[in-house]
């Protein structure tokens, strides 16, 4: 006989007891599992996401190019250094052209990579000889 508060129980109660427990262990295992699948699932879902943000973030970079190793100056004018570095490949480019641009980084040692954003990717696209020298 078992003892429950004071009182003992028979059998019959131990029974009831043992498969109420076995159930509710059913149940536990069930939930488990379950969570178990949630968890896999949130894990899938946000190395999709990852990789659809990585891959936004590229194709707006296309319209982007950095331009490296231009002396820095107070006061300087980044659209026009970009179009002074065009013309020294043989690129037409105009203010018009650029949507914004300026330098990037921490300032240290070395002058910081001016970033040009063009107003779309086929004014871009004109660039392309930059990025090739």
């Amino acid at each position: 006989m078992l003892r429950l508060r004071g009182k003992f129980l028979n059998n019959s109660y131990i029974f009831i007891f043992v498969l109420a427990l076995a159930r509710n262990t059913e149940v536990i295992e069930k939930l488990e599992a379950s969570l178990r699948e949630k968890d896999e699932r949130i894990a899938s879902l946000e190395r999709k996401l990852e990789d659809k943000q990585d891959a936004l973030e590229q194709y707006q970079r296309r319209q982007n190019l950095r331009i490296f190793g231009i002396p820095e100056n107070n006061n300087e004018d980044t659209d026009q250094i970009a179009i002074e570095v065009a013309a020294k490949v043989g690129v037409n480019l105009v203010v018009s052209d650029i949507d914004r641009s300026h330098r990037v980084g921490r300032q240290g040692d070395r002058p910081r990579p001016v970033i040009v954003k063009f107003v779309s990717y086929r004014k871009e696209e004109k660039c392309s000889l930059i990025k090739n020298c």
